[in-house]
């Protein structure tokens, strides 16, 4: 009688089961969402440049532009001069379905370049510092500087994979 009680549990989710009960898979599922709503730069930075024009082409949603924006943490003058629009633009792009091609480029390009940095050196503080400093590699000019063109993020992203790797 005792083993039949102990399979009903058992298979039931009661407390001395071995499976999963409902409430700790809800758990599980409020913590996959937590870590899914902090990182949500992990998402664009793991595209494939095939995969970012694909992306682009279709345009991202305002939501998601805006997410990308907080997790950097830009304002909307540094994020306006960063994707070519207007400030305003930046705030109506927000409420629309989906933005132009090619701000959405440039948004997934920062959100690689940020998460590559926040990798490279361990933490936003540090990145931020690297950020805003004048970098020999580039001439003397400060990254953040050179965002404004897509080949100055390529260069930015290169200079991360240089540092990366201990290639300077």
């Amino acid at each position: 009688m005792k083993a039949s009680k102990e399979f009903v549990k058992r298979h039931r989710g009661g407390r001395n089961s071995t499976t999963p009960s409902r409430k700790s898979a809800a758990v599980q599922d409020r913590k996959r969402f937590r870590t899914a709503r902090t990182r949500p730069l992990l998402r664009w930075a793991s595209l494939s440049p095939i995969e970012v024009v694909a992306t682009a082409k279709a345009g991202l949603r305002g939501r998601e532009l805006w997410q990308i924006q907080q997790q950097a943490r830009f304002s909307n003058e540094e994020w306006s001069r960063y994707l070519q629009v207007t400030p305003r633009t930046i705030q109506r792009y927000r409420t629309e379905e989906t933005i132009d091609s090619a701000s959405s480029e440039r948004a997934i390009l920062m959100a690689q370049i940020v998460e590559q940095g926040r990798e490279v050196f361990g933490t936003d503080e540090k990145f931020k510092i690297w950020f805003h400093s004048p970098s020999f590699s580039l001439g003397g000019i400060a990254p953040n500087e050179i965002l404004d063109t897509t080949t100055g993020m390529h260069l930015v992203k290169s200079e991360l994979t240089r540092i990366e790797y201990g290639v300077f």
